[in-house]
């Protein structure tokens, strides 16, 4: 060897020139596809969203179409638990817990008291002693057990006391039952009440009562209960005037509008439509019926002034 270096081939600026080009060309494509990875993640980020967002549709579609019908809206606090959005509050759930313990120990209590057969109860098993030769324990265990009490229905007879004049002129007849509104009825204010409450709020049909009414051994016509029912109601407007005049009043209401169909058929021929307004001022709640959205004359004391005010 002469230790002299072999020197570079005549092309090797072209082939440096080349590997230098294709290297440039590599970064090119590599910061193409890094940012390629970026764009499809941000497309996989946004459809992950657009699939939850259907999901969360698709489920409460399921609950509309197949699960339990309610007239009442779930509290929002409930469904956003459910949604795993919050937390039950522990202090609240404990002081829910006491109210409903003092609920119960407020109820009318009866105390049964239960002895021991001393006749059927064997033997002790250690000394063989009978159960005659047993003593009282203290005051001895108790135990509470919640009972309903079937409603039922009482039949008073009222005997009212007449008094007369001894000149024959003029008599005195005691006062007779209470009697709500105007003719009577042989039915007392508790079972108007009853009546009203069950059908009003807790939405339970008048077939289902008369049903009710009847295995509790009193018969009332389906006629008589909505009979009882309007005649009472339209007893009760002074109270429901006062309560829309108190929502109308508040200055902030929040009103709603649902469509129903109406039996009465218009000009058409074709089921007519009428509206339930709600109109909710803090605890104070309103429900109007009109028969279509122009609010006619005799109704306009009640929501019209109640729509403008909301």
């Amino acid at each position: 060897m002469t230790g002299r270096q072999t020197p570079p081939p005549q092309d090797w600026p072209k082939e440096r020139a080349e590997l230098l080009a294709r290297l440039e060309h590599w970064e090119v494509r590599g910061k193409a596809a890094e940012a390629l990875a970026v764009v499809l993640k941000l497309e996989r980020d946004e459809q992950a969203e657009v699939m939850e967002t259907m999901k969360a549709e698709l489920d409460a579609l399921k609950r509309h179409v197949f699960g339990q019908r309610s007239e009442v809206m779930p509290p929002v606090d409930r469904e956003l638990r459910r949604n795993g959005k919050t937390k039950r509050d522990p202090g609240k759930e404990r002081q829910r817990r006491k109210t409903n313990k003092d609920k119960k120990a407020a109820l009318e209590t009866e105390h049964l008291d239960h002895t021991v057969d001393r006749d059927v109860e064997p033997d002790c098993p250690e000394c063989g002693k009978s159960a005659e030769e047993f003593v009282t324990v203290g005051e001895g265990r108790e135990s509470v057990v919640f009972e309903y009490v079937p409603a039922n229905f009482i039949r008073r007879v009222h005997h009212q006391q007449v008094l007369a004049c001894p000149c024959k002129e003029h008599i005195i007849v005691a006062k007779g039952p209470v009697k709500l509104g105007e003719g009577g009825g042989n039915y007392g204010p508790g079972f108007v009440s009853h009546l009203m409450v069950s059908r009003a709020l807790d939405a339970i049909p008048f077939y289902r009562m008369e049903k009710q009414f009847k295995r509790l051994g009193i018969p009332i016509a389906r006629s008589t209960m909505v009979e009882l029912f309007h005649r009472y109601a339209a007893d009760l407007k002074p109270l429901v005037d006062l309560l829309t005049a108190l929502v109308a009043a508040a200055e902030v209401v929040l009103a709603d509008e649902t469509p129903h169909k109406m039996q009465v058929k218009g000009d058409t021929g074709k089921s007519g439509k009428g509206y339930m307004w709600v109109f909710i001022a803090g605890d104070k709640v309103v429900y109007r019926f009109a028969p279509s959205r122009f609010v006619s004359q005799e109704n306009q004391t009640g929501i019209s002034q109640l729509k403008r005010t909301g």
